[in-house]
């Protein structure tokens, strides 16, 4: 009898043993390590649970659609992703999208009839835009595009160029918020201060919300969060998150290209600072440009790991002269460079400081991986 208990809790330690062990091995299958570039498909409906080995992180092959966690959805965006080798020194390409309504020369030259309602400047560089975005898929260039509201109106006008736009996001790009409030002189027409002045001009056309609303409509499902502001204390808009700024003609223009990231406090809000350098090509003399480029490829080998290389440029600078901008795609390229848009930066950044970050409109956010 003794020996029978004595096996008989032996079989019942083995079950347990085995139980265990199966548990285990389950919680490590639901939260283990992915495989390293394999591409998985993470969908709200499925997501990917599994995380990048320690030294890789992931990158974002491609967006689109997949299935949605609620079955009265019928699509929600969905990405396709992969764990690469981490790159100790980010780098990010911003494209600044402008009113075109002041008169400067290059702006004249392009649309001499623009004002903040015509759209002229918006129709004359559609096609150069194309050319940009286009020219950045063919370096691997992921591109941030930080748009005024004028640029999401012209697009949403045209179902066509709304495909467009979202051939766009499938490939990676970003869709940003780019801002001239009042005192800028290619002020948009949006403005949150109510003195006469403003609201009295005629050029005035609205809440800096309304404006913003264009261009959540034309990134839509897409949040957006990314933007490049003026007049911060007045018309910072609920929803930006991040803003990058420098890299102005009387600031620090090429230093401003390297930085890390700030924190700081407007109206109440906490907002994520990076700064960006200014690659200009609207002088006379393309050799001006020319040597530009060069000191910003002198920059970008003499900066350390660990630090955030950011360059904006504008699609009236492609405009004006394509290969400044060709010119620094091809260095990236050659350097191996992985380029990012600046929420896959920053917010990869947050995951660093604080272990996960949580979607914050619903399902989940396409740009960022979910670890609860």
């Amino acid at each position: 009898m003794k020996k029978a208990t004595t096996i008989i809790i032996g079989i019942i330690a083995a079950i347990a043993l085995i139980t265990v062990g199966a548990l285990i091995v389950r919680n490590l299958n639901a939260s283990g390590f992915c495989e390293v570039e394999r591409e998985y498909v993470h969908t709200a409906k499925n997501p990917v649970t599994c995380m990048c080995p320690e030294g890789y992180e992931w990158k974002v092959v491609k967006m689109g659609w997949g299935p949605c966690a609620a079955p009265v959805k019928k699509d929600c965006p969905a990405v396709t992703k992969k764990c690469v080798k981490k790159s100790l020194k980010t780098t990010f390409v911003m494209i600044h999208f402008e009113v075109g309504a002041y008169h400067w020369p290059w702006f004249k030259n392009v649309a001499p009839n623009s004002t903040v309602r015509n759209l002229d400047y918006q129709k004359a560089l559609w096609p150069a835009a194309i050319k940009l975005v286009n020219l950045a898929d063919k370096y691997g260039i992921k591109l941030t595009l930080a748009f005024n509201p004028q640029w999401a109106e012209y697009i949403l006008k045209d179902p066509e160029k709304v495909k467009i736009v979202r051939g766009w996001q499938s490939e990676g790009h970003e869709i940003a918020f780019h801002h001239h409030g009042f005192e800028h002189l290619d002020w948009n027409g949006y403005s949150n201060i109510k003195t006469q002045e403003v609201l009295n001009d005629p050029r005035y056309r609205g809440t800096v919300e309304e404006g913003f609303a264009y261009v959540k409509r034309l990134a839509a499902p897409y949040e957006v969060t990314v933007g490049t502001l003026t007049d911060w204390q007045t018309d910072l808009v609920d929803g930006i998150k991040i803003m990058t700024i420098g890299g102005g003609r009387h600031g620090n223009g090429i230093s401003d290209a390297v930085s890390e990231p700030d924190v700081i406090n407007i109206n109440g809000k906490n907002i994520t600072i990076i700064k960006h350098g200014f690659l200009e090509s609207t002088y006379r003399n393309n050799s001006k440009t020319d040597s530009l480029l060069e000191e910003f490829k002198k920059l970008y080998l003499e900066t350390g790991d660990n630090k955030i290389f950011g360059i904006v440029s504008h699609v009236h600078d492609y405009y004006r002269y394509p290969q400044a901008l060709e010119g620094w795609f091809k260095f990236l390229k050659e350097q191996k460079a992985e380029v990012k848009t600046v929420s896959e930066i920053i917010e990869g950044v947050q995951r660093k400081t604080i272990g996960y970050e949580r979607s914050p409109f619903g399902i989940f956010n396409p740009y960022i991986t979910i670890i609860d």
